[in-house]
């Protein structure tokens, strides 16, 4: 089913694969239609930033009772820890920006002793949600999801010191594992690299190349999954 497609509500859906902008979208269909067309598979936009995918998210999920989610498109690396036009998954998933302060004053909601989520059972999500363990075949890394992109080395630097092994940022990865917490449904994470975090000159990005790595590490996901 083709993410122009209306969502129905008479599911038959392994894999809701989410993307964030109709810009990605666009460029995952040109880079192959293996992914969008694949039996099972339903593609579907859910949102730009760490809000609205939340929401987007849970409506889908809802209506779409998918088994697995696989959240896609393009991030910024820190550091050069990540390959520009390379694409990656991860094992965990950070949340930067909710909290007290700002900049060198910033403390984050679990420094700050705060969880983001407690049912009062023991149920609870803090600054950190653990991913599909299943597709991970490298070192731990971890993707940092900002309230917004980092516009210097050092927004990068106080990213990098609150999570010791963050490799990449992007703007959506908390707001959908939270909902697929809460769903209790697996999700993976596969973004390109399009960009070393922090350089907004676009001249020096790789967005295409990291679109393409990005659609043939998610096909070969769900293919292997199959």
């Amino acid at each position: 089913m083709k993410a122009t497609d209306s969502v129905d509500s008479q599911p038959n859906c392994h894999w809701l694969v989410l993307v964030p902008t109709p810009f990605e979208l666009a460029k995952i269909q040109n880079a192959s239609l293996t992914l969008v067309e694949q039996p099972g598979t339903r593609v579907e936009l859910c949102g730009f930033g760490p809000i609205v995918p939340a929401a987007k998210s849970t409506e889908l999920i809802q209506i779409l009772r998918p088994k697995q989610v696989l959240l896609m498109g393009i991030a910024g690396a820190y550091n050069g820890r990540l390959k520009k036009g390379a694409a990656s998954t991860f094992h965990n998933v950070g949340c930067f920006g909710v909290g007290v302060g700002s900049k060198e004053n910033f403390q984050s909601a679990d420094s700050a002793g705060w969880n983001q989520w407690s049912d009062g059972t023991g149920q609870t999500i803090g600054d950190l949600i653990e991913l599909n363990p299943d597709f991970t075949e490298h070192e731990l890394r971890t993707l940092v999801t900002a309230t917004a992109c980092s516009g210097s080395s050092s927004d990068v630097e106080q990213r990098i010191s609150m999570f010791e092994n963050a490799v990449a940022e992007d703007m959506e990865g908390f707001a959908v594992a939270v909902a697929c917490k809460m769903a209790n449904i697996r999700l993976t994470i596969v973004r390109g690299i399009s960009n070393d975090a922090g350089d907004r000159n676009k001249t020096n990005w790789c967005v295409d190349d990291a679109i393409l790595a990005a659609t043939l590490l998610a096909e070969k996901i769900i293919k292997r999954s199959n």
